[in-house]
């Protein structure tokens, strides 16, 4: 297999940005530094893996899976505008859904578009779980599941988080 001798660090394991063709041609046309020792990487692996390539979500295939892990969608217009707009948000949706479904199967959840009262402009996409009775484990789940989506979000202008909704239900 070929390799390629580069200047600098390739993008961090997993980039899934279109944007590191340009990134990688930058590196191969660079001329290296006689002080820095280059690391080798196998180029077409690289390109090749899943890892490299960004994952296309399909707004209402993301809303079927959503609703086929028994999460309720209140008001899926608004949401699915709210997801094609914000292009980062779908694979995180799409995996703390799953996350949440396989964590607890059986707390009834919802994926709601909430608007802020003072500020009609702002939207946030929660996943609301209605667990009866509250289990003290649930707050630790929330705060690694909030830890993750905001460190996968810390760039986007999307919001998502995943809460409890104590709201009495009819």
């Amino acid at each position: 297999m070929p390799t390629v001798t580069l200047v600098r660090k390739v993008p961090p394991a997993g980039t899934n940005r279109p944007q590191a063709y340009s990134y990688i041609s930058q590196l191969l046309s660079s001329v290296p530094s006689e002080d820095v020792v280059p690391p080798l990487i196998d180029i077409l692996s690289y390109i090749s893996s899943k890892s490299y390539w960004a994952r296309v979500f399909d707004i209402d295939s993301l809303l079927k899976y959503v609703t086929g892990l028994e999460i309720s969608i209140a008001n899926p217009g608004p949401i699915r505008d709210y997801l094609a707009r914000h292009e980062d948000l779908p694979p995180v949706v799409w995996e703390i859904a799953s996350e949440v479904r396989h964590t607890f199967p059986d707390i009834p959840s919802t994926l709601e578009l909430v608007h802020d009262p003072e500020d009609v402009e702002a939207e946030t996409l929660v996943l609301y779980l209605q667990p009866h009775p509250v289990e003290s484990s649930l707050f630790q789940h929330l705060r690694n599941w909030n830890r993750k989506i905001a460190e996968r979000m810390a760039s986007s202008q999307a919001w998502f988080l995943v809460d409890l909704d104590l709201r009495k239900r009819a």
